[in-house]
C-alpha cells in the first residue's frame, strides 16, 4: 500500500473511534479512549520516524512539515489531559472535542496540503516502498500498546 493511501486510511479508523467514543454508553468510554489514545500515539510516532524527516528540509515542504509538527505537540498535549479525565467526568466531552479538532485539523493539513504534493514529487514504487515501513512501524507500535509513543 501505498504510504499516501496508509495515511489516508489511518486518519479513517481515527475518525471513526471519534464517533464511536461520542455515541458510546459511559461503560464503554474508557476502552474507546485507550484505542484512540493508542492509535493517535502509534501514528505520530509512525510519520514522525518515517514521513517527516523526509521531507521537512524539501523545497515545498518545510512550512507543512513545520505545521504537522506543531500540530502534532498540541494535540499530543490535549490527548494527556483527555486521559487525565475519568469518562464520566465534567469537561470529558469538552475535551473529547479539543482533542477531535485538533485531529481533524492534521487531518485536514495532510489530506489537502501534505499528501498531494507528496504524491506529485514521489513515484508509485518510492510510495509502496515508504508505505511497506510505515505499516511494519506503525504495527510495531500498536503491538506495544503505544507505550513506546506515550510522551
Amino acid at each position: 500500500m501505498r504510504a499516501t493511501d496508509l495515511l489516508k486510511r489511518q486518519h479513517d479508523e481515527v475518525k471513526g473511534i471519534f464517533e464511536a467514543l461520542r455515541d458510546a454508553e459511559v461503560n464503554e468510554r474508557a476502552e474507546l479512549r485507550q484505542r484512540l489514545a493508542t492509535a493517535l500515539r502509534a501514528h505520530n510516532q509512525m510519520e514522525e520516524e518515517l514521513l517527516y524527516p523526509r521531507f521537512e528540509e524539501k523545497e515545498g515542504f518545510e512550512e507543512l512539515i513545520a505545521n504537522a509538527w506543531e500540530q502534532h505537540e498540541e494535540a499530543t498535549a490535549a490527548l494527556a489531559e483527555l486521559e487525565r479525565l475519568a469518562v464520566d467526568e465534567a469537561g470529558f466531552d469538552d475535551q473529547l472535542g479539543l482533542v477531535q479538532d485538533l485531529v481533524l485539523e492534521h487531518v485536514a493539513l495532510e489530506e489537502n496540503e501534505v499528501i498531494p504534493r507528496i504524491e506529485q514529487v514521489w513515484t508509485n514504487d518510492m510510495l509502496e516502498e515508504l508505505g511497506a515501513d510505515m505499516r511494519e512501524r506503525f504495527d510495531q507500535l500498536l503491538e506495544a500498546g503505544g507505550e513506546e509513543a506515550r510522551v
